[in-house]
């Protein structure tokens, strides 16, 4: 039976907040809608429609018995005293865990340290209870390292009395005396060993400081004498446990912190989110944390919700300077007896870096980049990165698209002007990484005076030098949309962070910095842009990152939209004056270009098996070829026809697309119609 409309919104805000899958929120959607009368639903849809995302809005406050009771049905929170308090504590472990995460040889700070990939309300082995999903197989160790009660130099540390037992596939934690508990999901024998050997040497092979492991069935009296100290005061352990049900609303934060201080919980990030955009989200009527009335901003990136269970301070912090990252690294290499070391040896940890390496040399051997760049931008759930990025980034990466695919006769006026679509004629790779975007050019300093110059109305609009770190490296910020992007020269690209220059700026103030705010005309050219939605996003953001792109069995190559690296004849009717067209609305796209690249080679770089992008569907029709991405759909009509079979490579799927669609990369087709996997 198909879903209502209501239904439907229902389980996307949902999963919004929890990551669930479908198959997993949509059974509990429709049971809590089973015993809604029509007065019931008619007051629910009230309270959807009365809150925005614009956090200066009035909030609704909930106070009818039946909106409340839908709550508890939609969104359950934890009821029981003892299961609030559990979850509180594990919201703590969560945040000391990123720690842990950052000493993962090679040590970084800017590579993505989430713990919690998914929470799932009312999933655990008590009623009640809650299961969590981690984001991969190095997180179990630390997460279970600050969780469980151990001796430290100071006492105690973790949750007093919480213990851990395997059950089945997974993981259960249980607070003796209680009946609180939570599960941790999919937990395979391998990761849970190479976890216990994480622990064992986080905790110097010492059983006496693992209570947990000492007495494994009843509270220590270590223990006892620390409960009186909870790790979390018992009027906060409320907005404690209704935080972790709705930690994945940080998951495209860099890494997150989460601490108290008297009355208030203090929640703190780095990277592109907005301390606006969570408060929004956790005011929600429906899916939002109970009780909260008002919210008060300090500023762009702080804000403080006022809660029955007291109040939640949300800050937003400074980026990561290359420095900080660059002494965590050497610090790193300078250990020889971290926890990691037995971790990475154990069979989990050594296929971890294998799959990890072999990802790194695939991706590499795509964008031409060096290993140790790829590996940096793999994505946190095992994919190859270059569409796992953060919100403003993409949105970045889709304005970049709209002006480099514009230029020449054919492109349209908007955004043609800024002369931004000649970067393309200079040698380059680029390097996405989760919260930047690489671009290592043989001319950087050339290549970055089409971004930014010494007017802000030259450039692209809105993007701003923030410094020079090295002679030939440029480090730029967007202030429209906050994102960064930084080109470099090979030197740069190859040893990850540059030297400090002293000369940091050029004389005569060439480029236009961060002190210039942006200009009614920069404003005006971007609100001239048509809107696009977010599967349009995704998918203009694809081609850009991919523009450099070839396949290493020289099957296809893009060679920056200006040259053909592969031997093959030039194309038919060429002309000397290239253009390129990319404009349309919403979820409807067309790009249009003369000359080079062949369109079978574009529209192979989105649906190639290795690095295409997921969830991308294809068909053709003569000369032009229709992708799609969700709802979006992208007509691309090259201007010359694709080269002869013999010139075309081994390209298998397919040499020549047939008419209608057919599957591609992260897909499956159900019920006659291509769905993203």
């Amino acid at each position: 039976m198909g879903r209502t409309s209501l239904q439907q919104e229902l389980v996307d805000l949902r999963r919004w907040y929890t990551r669930e899958r479908i198959s997993e929120a949509a059974p509990a959607i429709s049971a809590a809608l089973a015993g809604f009368t029509a007065s019931d639903r008619r007051l629910l849809v009230d309270a959807l429609r009365s809150h925005g995302r614009d956090p200066f809005a009035t909030p609704l406050v909930v106070t009818h018995h039946e909106i409340a009771g839908a709550r508890a049905l939609l969104m359950p929170d934890a009821e029981d005293a003892d299961q609030r308090a559990l979850e509180s504590s594990l919201l703590l472990a969560a945040a000391a865990a990123v720690r842990h995460l950052h000493w993962r040889p090679p040590g970084t700070l800017l590579r993505p340290a989430q713990v919690v990939a998914a929470v799932l309300p009312g999933r655990a082995t008590r009623p009640g209870g809650i299961a969590l999903a981690l984001t991969g197989p190095d997180v179990l160790g630390p997460f279970l390292a600050e969780a469980l009660p151990h001796r430290g130099d100071d006492g105690v540390s973790g949750t007093p009395g919480l213990r851990v037992r395997p059950h089945g596939d997974h993981l259960e934690l249980q607070l003796l005396g209680t009946n609180a508990t939570a599960v941790i999901r999919n937990v395979p024998a391998a990761v849970r060993a190479a976890a216990m050997a994480y622990l064992t040497d986080a905790f110097d092979d010492d059983r006496g400081r693992r209570l947990w492991d000492l007495s494994p069935d009843r509270i220590t009296s270590a223990e006892h004498r620390h409960h009186a100290q909870a790790p979390v005061p018992p009027d906060l352990v409320g907005l404690g446990s209704g935080l972790l049900r709705r930690l994945p609303l940080l998951r495209h934060a860099l890494f997150a912190d989460a601490f108290f201080q008297a009355r208030s919980w203090k929640i703190q990030w780095t990277g592109h989110l907005e301390a606006a955009a969570v408060a929004a989200d956790l005011r929600h009527p429906v899916f939002g944390l109970p009780g909260t009335s008002t919210v008060r901003f300090a500023n762009a990136d702080a804000a403080l919700l006022v809660n029955a269970d007291g109040e939640l301070s949300l800050r937003r912090e400074t980026p990561v300077r290359p420095e900080h990252d660059l002494d965590l690294r050497r610090r790193v290499e300078g250990l020889e007896d971290a926890p990691w070391r037995t971790w990475l040896d154990s069979p989990t940890g050594r296929r971890l870096a294998r799959t990890a390496a072999r990802r790194a040399d695939e991706r590499a051997g795509y964008t031409q980049e060096r290993r140790r760049a790829a590996a940096a931008g793999l994505g946190t759930d095992g994919s190859h990165g270059l569409d796992t990025c953060s919100d403003r980034q993409r949105k970045l990466r889709a304005l970049l698209a709209l002006h480099v695919f514009n230029g020449g006769r054919m492109g349209v006026e908007a955004p043609a002007d800024t002369r931004v679509d000649t970067i393309t004629r200079y040698t380059m790779i680029l390097s996405p990484r989760h919260d930047d975007l690489v671009v290592v050019a043989e001319a950087p300093r050339n290549v970055a005076a089409y971004l930014v110059n010494s007017h802000p109305d030259d450039g692209l609009p809105g993007m701003r030098m923030v410094g020079r770190p090295g002679r030939s490296t440029f480090q730029m910020l967007h202030l429209p949309t906050g994102a960064t992007l930084t080109i470099t020269d090979e030197s740069g690209h190859h040893s990850g962070i540059p030297a400090p220059d002293p000369e940091s700026w050029w004389p005569g103030s060439r480029w236009c910095g961060t002190d210039v705010d942006v200009t009614d005309s920069e404003r005006a050219a971007l609100d001239g842009l048509p809107p696009v939605s977010p599967d349009a996003e995704q998918l203009l953001a694809a081609l850009i990152v991919r523009i450099c792109t070839a396949d290493p069995n020289a099957n296809w190559a893009l060679g920056t939209w200006f040259s053909d690296p592969l031997p093959r004849p030039d194309p038919i009717g060429a002309p000397r004056d290239a253009g390129r067209r990319l404009w349309g609305e919403g979820d409807s796209w067309e790009l249009r270009w003369s000359g080079l690249p062949y369109g079978i080679d574009v529209v192979s770089s989105l649906t190639d098996h290795a690095i295409g992008l997921p969830g991308t569907g294809l068909s053709r029709s003569g000369r032009d070829y229709t992708v799609t991405h969700g709802s979006c759909t992208l007509v691309a009509r090259p201007q010359i026809d694709d080269p002869p079979r013999a010139h075309a490579g081994a390209y298998e799927r397919p040499r020549q697309l047939p008419a209608g669609p057919y599957v591609a990369v992260g897909e499956e087709r159900a019920g006659g119609r291509v769905v993203r996997a």
